[in-house]
């Protein structure tokens, strides 16, 4: 199984309470594939293994940032994913929907049992980029 994440979705929250980041949580398994929301460019791949709280990495695990290749300027955006156990892709790689950019962390483990293992996807439109 793949989790598909979608290429548009009604935020739930924003990132880290940062007005313009808008995400949602999609729960999934540890070890479960992510398929790439939209095809695009990957601008940045980020952070370490998920850890618990109290120790200097913290529980975020690895995180892809993919930028849309889109013509119209409405259409542009970059997408952020993070919570990846692992990472299947690198900077300045050409991805499409569905390709499998790493897997859900065992977040659940890093929260000591507090938070489900998931994706967190978020979207900035525009030309911002990490």
């Amino acid at each position: 199984m793949i989790l598909q994440l979608p290429s548009s979705f009604k935020p739930t929250h924003e990132t880290g309470g940062l007005p313009g980041f808008p995400a949602v949580d999609v729960f999934a398994p540890a070890g479960t594939p992510v398929g790439c929301p939209d095809k695009g460019t990957v601008v940045k791949t980020s952070g370490h293994p998920p850890t618990p709280h109290a120790t200097p990495g913290g529980p975020y695990g690895w995180s892809v940032y993919v930028k849309r290749n889109r013509l119209a300027w409405w259409r542009k955006g970059t997408y952020f994913c993070t919570h990846f156990g692992t990472v299947h892709v690198v900077n300045g790689q050409k991805v499409v929907r569905g390709q499998i950019l790493g897997t859900v962390a065992d977040y659940s483990s890093a929260t000591g049992g507090v938070t489900p293992s998931h994706i967190h996807e978020g979207y900035h439109a525009g030309t911002w980029t990490p």
